[in-house]
């Protein structure tokens, strides 16, 4: 059959599809072709013979289009055009044919009502956009909706199903786990929504009829395809069948569904879904409380911590939470408490802060600024802090203190008592502990074997007591959590063995499960102070209550008492409680058994320029092992067999400090620039039998981006956006303002690097790549390494100003290439810059002084040189003082903390409306250009996830940067008075002995210190 006779066919083809949906807003697909794959086979030949590609398309769009949607189908985020190209021979991929591409696929929609693709990735990929979208669900991101679904089932209410918008912007609310490029795919709510509908109310996923009639969602024997691509993998097949039977069990009912609501719709649906009676209770059984311990730092010496739960459980019934937890600072007991980093609360199982005050019990132990009310609801009422005037603590073999529900003692062990007031004359068996926590004093209670009554009166006092104990601990494998206090978790489908032990003679022992009827545990004569063992069945998801019965066989003590929990016991008995939460395993990124293995990452998952570039945490420990082996692989798109692979073996446990100096000296220093070549990153931790973890990194999608080849030198540019109008400029690390215009076919192809090295931007609307990279060479000398910058002068003009802080943000921000003379070339581009910047703004007088400190590298002379100079107005003298003698106290503060402090004092000293705008400005501007950008960008809310680090593209962001440029220079005590405090720091530092990478290269600021993001 010829174009013209494939066109006539698909002509007859989507009419008809359109007619079907006649009344509905659901779109029309290309792949919705209906062909089989002969008839794809044969259309594709047909195309590729084609000549005149031009006419074509002018005259038999549709086979093309067809075409085009089946390469989109095969997509997986390397460059569509390239991929285009490879398979079509005759295809000259210019870009008069990519625009008749896109045109024939805009006439498609307008004819056929075809889908349109939406969304910032829509607008940043203006051609492929359009057949990815009409590709309906390419392979490589059909089992990451699989997985999605069926880690959202839970989360499903009805209300979800209000559209399939509405049902795709539950699940992009829910995407935060997945690889980049399905989280760009997410970003059209409406079109993942009915991709995810017609699977999940698919006839064949859950073996029964759907509730509602799904035909024209997606057209059958193209949604049979795409399932049947799914059903290759069984944990794909397995995660569709329950999320779609979960699915039909929310929307039982309803006859509609429609693709997009109305306005006065999703008004009502709004309303609706305000949180429900009893939600919040719900919520509360997925979680444990929060739990405060105590370390011993020096004898008798104790510091306090508070420990949270993992709020990732929280994430299926309020999904708009995410984005507080991962991106919000935590705030502990106050506006003045300590800080819990952002993304902890759901990347670490029990994420800690130590306490330096105790917090109120009035309050939640944990606030987030700008938290959904439902989140702000659960924290308020499941964590606070116990109330009472006196907290137990019992020492563990360890040397930690765990906090008791109880106030029972057991003879033998030790503990500690906090209480709001102190005691001053402590009587016998009691002894003062030290607690570096203002609000709290401590007690040490070392309960001897034999216990003496003269201790009752004054345990009596406190308040506690001395039990008969009935031990109860987990035989067998260790448990997610024990606190020995009357607590547990364990995980979904384990059984649970408990051993049971009483130190007295038993009459009998029963043991019941939430309130059912009592089992009579058998008790052997004699058996005093032996373990019996009870095994429970696999508990359901949720808290169970498991409570024990002893019946001595001779008299209680009035203070007799289970060990398992505090409730009152009877004359004859011991009775005690075991709470139990049962919860389901906690993601290990893309999987693994992890058994006893403990394993956390965050991101959840993570990219490989994550892993790469250290912007992860990553944390393995297991049990009785004294190592952890890792295996980490670097392998191409589409191909298996690895370029690169390392085995890494490291002692246990694994915390972030180690993992990423062993990752930098064993994988990144070794394999270089073979990353570049990489698309995935795998690690795979194991333990031996106690469990592994396995970590899938696969590169970000992004619209540009440069590889490095040969040691550094050349670099090519890879171009996934396809669009016109792309702009290639070249910096030498010699001359590093003077920019050289490179041919955008030239960087595809290929850039050479000059000897002393480059940094090469590309842009191609607001996508932005930058990267440095020098080539190898002999060095000889340390005049070969020492290189000096020049840069040519510039007049003091607000536009010129700008100019340099955002040319030497995108030095700062620039990927580095592996040779390890790039970070030197840079450091030296970057210091001279910055330099420059300083000098036009803060004055010669100044910039001699910072060019000398470049040079002698004495932070403590540097400052006393610049103290005088900060102003010689009576009234602003005091600053540069009051920044000096808080020196010490700001080398041990955050970057924020020495943000507020720096502010005050400006605004105190420098009479200015602005005072408090341009102190925050400025000292950002004197650590680090690139944080300044991307300060002013976010201030109007304008920075985007496609701009390159020290980039603002915005125009409202460029004319506030260069507004507050202009006003900087008429009040440059500000950024004098920045600089001083930036030096003031490193001075502090340099008398503690800090290692000299670690200081100050007074052209970035301390780069460890001074980390803003």
């Amino acid at each position: 059959m010829t174009l013209e006779g494939w066109q006539s066919h698909l002509q007859a083809r989507f009419a008809a599809l359109v007619r079907q949906r006649e009344g509905s807003e659901w779109p029309v697909f290309a792949l919705e072709h209906g062909l089989t794959q002969p008839e794809r086979d044969a259309l594709a030949a047909e195309v590729r013979k084609t000549v005149a590609i031009p006419e074509s398309l002018g005259t038999a769009p549709l086979p093309w289009i067809a075409y085009a949607a089946e390469i989109g189908y095969q997509y997986s985020g390397e460059e569509y055009w390239r991929t285009f190209a490879n398979a079509t021979p005759k295809w000259q991929d210019t870009q008069r044919d990519r625009d008749h591409v896109r045109h024939a696929f805009i006439k498609f929609a307008r004819r056929y009502h075809g889908a349109e693709p939406r969304g910032a990735w829509a607008e940043q990929f203006g051609i492929i956009a359009w057949p990815i979208t009409h590709s309906i669900l390419p392979r490589d991101l059909q089992r990451q909706l699989a997985e999605l679904l069926y880690d959202a089932r839970l989360s499903f209410r009805e209300e979800t199903f209000t559209s399939a918008e509405s049902l795709g912007r539950h699940l992009g609310a829910l995407s935060g786990g997945s690889s980049a490029r399905f989280r760009q795919f997410a970003r059209d709510p409406a079109l993942l929504g009915q991709i995810a509908l017609a699977l999940l109310l698919h006839d064949s996923v859950g073996g029964e009829a759907a509730p509602l009639s799904n035909g024209a969602l997606i057209d059958p024997p193209t949604l049979e395809r795409i399932i049947a691509d799914l059903n290759r993998e069984r944990d794909a097949r397995d995660w569709l069948i329950e999320a779609g039977s979960t699915a039909r069990s929310r929307i039982r009912g309803l006859a509609r569904i429609p693709f997009r609501l109305s306005e006065d719709e999703r008004t009502e649906a709004t309303r609706t879904s305000v949180s429900r009676t009893g939600a919040e209770d719900e919520l509360r059984v997925l979680l444990s409380r929060p739990r405060l311990l105590l370390r011993e730092v020096a004898p008798n010496q104790w510091t306090v911590w508070v420990q949270f739960p993992n709020l990732g459980p929280v994430l299926g019934r309020i999904p708009h939470a995410r984005s507080t937890l991962a991106r919000v600072q935590g705030r502990i007991g106050g506006p003045s408490g300590p800080i819990l980093a952002s993304g902890r609360i759901l990347s670490e199982a029990w994420p800690g802060v130590r306490l330096s005050e105790w917090p109120a019990t009035s309050g939640s132990l944990l606030q987030f600024d700008g938290a959904p009310r439902e989140l702000q609801v659960l924290l308020d009422s499941a964590f606070r802090l116990p109330p009472g005037d006196s907290w137990l603590f019992v020492i563990g073999a360890d040397g930690q203190a765990r906090e008791l529900r109880t106030r029972v003692l057991r003879p033998g062990e030790a503990y500690v008592l906090l209480q709001h007031t102190k005691t001053k004359n402590p009587a016998g068996g009691l002894v003062l502990a030290e607690i570096t926590c203002a609000g709290v004093y401590g007690l040490r209670i070392d309960v001897p074997l034999s216990f003496p009554e003269a201790l009752s009166p004054v345990l009596d006092v406190l308040g506690l007591g001395i039990a008969q104990t009935l031990d109860v601990w987990p035989a067998g494998l260790p448990l997610p959590d024990w606190t020995g206090d009357g607590t547990a978790e364990i995980l979904v489908d384990e059984p649970l063995m408990l051993a049971v032990r009483c130190d007295h003679a038993l009459a009998a022992l029963t043991v019941a499960l939430d309130g059912n009827v009592a089992v009579r545990i058998p008790v052997a004569s004699g058996a005093v102070g032996k373990p019996e063992f009870v095994i429970l069945p696999c508990l359901s998801e949720g808290r169970h209550r498991l409570t024990f019965v002893a019946t001595p066989s001779g008299p209680t003590s009035r203070h007799g008492e289970s060990r398992p929990s505090a409730h009152p016991v009877e004359a004859a008995t011991l009775t005690g409680s075991l709470d139990i939460l049962v919860r389901p395993p906690r993601p290990t990124g893309d999987g693994g058994e992890t058994g006893a293995l403990s394993f956390a990452i965050y991101p959840r998952a993570p990219s490989l320029e994550d892993l790469w570039e250290d912007r992860c945490e990553l944390h393995v420990s297991a049990p009785g092992a004294r190592w952890i082996r890792c295996r980490v692989t670097l392998t191409e798109k589409g191909n298996s067999t690895p370029i690169a692979q390392i085995d890494l073996r490291l002692p246990n446990p694994i915390d972030n400090t180690a993992w990423r100096e062993a990752f930098r000296k064993q994988v990144r220093d070794i394999v270089g620039e073979r990353c570049d070549e990489a698309h995935v990153c795998t690690l795979e931790f194991t333990a031996g039998p106690l469990g592994r973890a396995r970590v899938v990194a696969e590169r970000d999608f992004t619209p540009l981006r440069w590889i490095v080849r040969g040691g550094g030198g050349e670099a090519v540019l890879i171009d996934s956006r396809g669009e016109p109008g792309m702009r290639v400029v070249a910096y030498d690390c010699q001359t590093p303002a003077l920019a050289r215009e490179v041919d955008s076919a030239t960087a595809c192809a290929g850039v050479e690097i000059p000897p002393t090295g480059a940094l090469l931007r590309a842009q191609s609307g607001t996508a932005i790549a930058a990267v440095v990279a020098v080539p190898p060479q002999r060095v000889t000398s340390f005049a070969d390494l020492a290189q000096r910058p020049r840069i040519e002068p510039v007049a003091k003009e607000p536009a010129e100003l700008q100019r340099l802080v955002e040319l030497a943000g995108t030095w700062e921000g620039a990927r580095l290439g592996a040779n390890p003379l790039t970070v030197l070339r840079r450091d030296g581009a970057l210091r001279a810059l910055h330099l420059q910047l300083i000098a036009l703004i803060a004055g010669e007088r100044w910039a001699e002084v910072e060019t000398a400190y470049q040079k002698h590298g004495n932070a403590t002379r540097a400052r006393e040189m610049m103290r005088s100079l900060v102003s010689t107005k009576p009234d602003q003298r005091g600053l540069a003082a009051t920044l000096l003698l808080r020196a010490d106290e700001l080398a041990d503060s955050s970057p924020a903390q020495r943000e507020s402090f720096f502010v005050s004092a400006v605004s105190a000293f420098v009479q200015s409306e602005r005072a408090a705008e341009m102190a925050a400005f400025a000292l950002r501007l004197a650590t680090s250009p690139s944080a300044a950008v991307a300060w002013v960008a976010s201030s109007i809310d304008a920075s985007s996830d496609d701009h390159a680090p020290g980039q603002s593209q915005h125009p409202a962001a460029l004319l506030a940067l260069r507004g507050l440029l202009e006003y900087l220079t008429s009040i440059p005590v500000v950024l004098r008075a920045a600089r001083l405090m930036m030096v003031s720091v490193d001075a502090v530092m340099q008398r503690r002995s800090m290692r000299a990478e670690q200081l100050s290269d007074s052209g970035a600021g301390l780069r460890g210190a001074w980390d803003w993001t």
